[in-house]
């Protein structure tokens, strides 16, 4: 009798037949492989996107915000100080994710069918402290991007201003000083003068 009030009343199952229990054992187990040797790893996330029921609205919600995120962050690329703005406030939200992973897991009754948020944080790590990494990065990445354009940019304006001083003041130089002969041809002058007047004497 026990035995069948445990399978038939007070721990539910969902519907792939597994209590909530059982997902948190589960889950437990593909968190272990964490200290085994690094081939495991397929298993590890293998477990993790199987166990997860993906379809939960609050999962859905996530999901979306993280895509939201990172093409707002690729979107403001030439707006630096919106981007600076963004990316401080996911390096903000990401800070807190232990904090956060905290009370999910003392809340997770108000939003979710099951307890995924660990002591570990290995749920919280792969759904959202992860994602914010990766969107601060490609932010991070984006703004030496455009400093490494602004500056060339800027190198390139001050050659080309040097390079039209100079011109100027060669033109200007150029203008502002008089014809001036060379001895050579003061010499050849004043000979030729002195002919001239010995040809008009004689």
């Amino acid at each position: 009798m026990e035995d069948g009030g445990i399978q038939g009343g007070s721990f539910g199952t969902g519907e792939d037949g597994l209590s909530a229990q059982d997902k948190e054992r589960l889950f437990a187990q593909a968190q272990g492989m964490m200290g085994r040797a690094p081939e495991n790893l397929s298993d590890i996330f293998a477990n993790f996107f199987h166990e997860t029921d993906w379809t939960e609205p609050w999962l859905l919600c996530l999901i979306t915000f993280h895509v939201v995120l990172f093409l707002l962050t690729v979107a403001v690329r030439r707006n630096p100080n919106f981007q600076a703005g963004l990316f401080l406030a996911t390096v903000i939200v990401a800070y807190l994710s232990e904090s956060i992973n905290h009370w999910a897991a003392r809340n997770h009754e108000r939003f979710s069918a099951h307890n995924y948020f660990d002591s570990r944080g290995f749920f919280i790590s792969m759904v959202w402290s992860g994602p914010l990494v990766v969107t601060a990065l490609t932010s991070v990445v984006l703004m030496l991007a455009s400093a490494s354009s602004l500056l060339v940019g800027v190198k390139r304006a001050e050659k080309e201003a040097r390079a039209r001083a100079s011109a100027k003041a060669a033109s200007s130089n150029a203008s502002d000083q008089p014809d001036e002969q060379s001895p050579q041809d003061e010499g050849r002058q004043s000979t030729a003068a002195r002919a001239s007047q010995k040809t008009k004497t004689g």
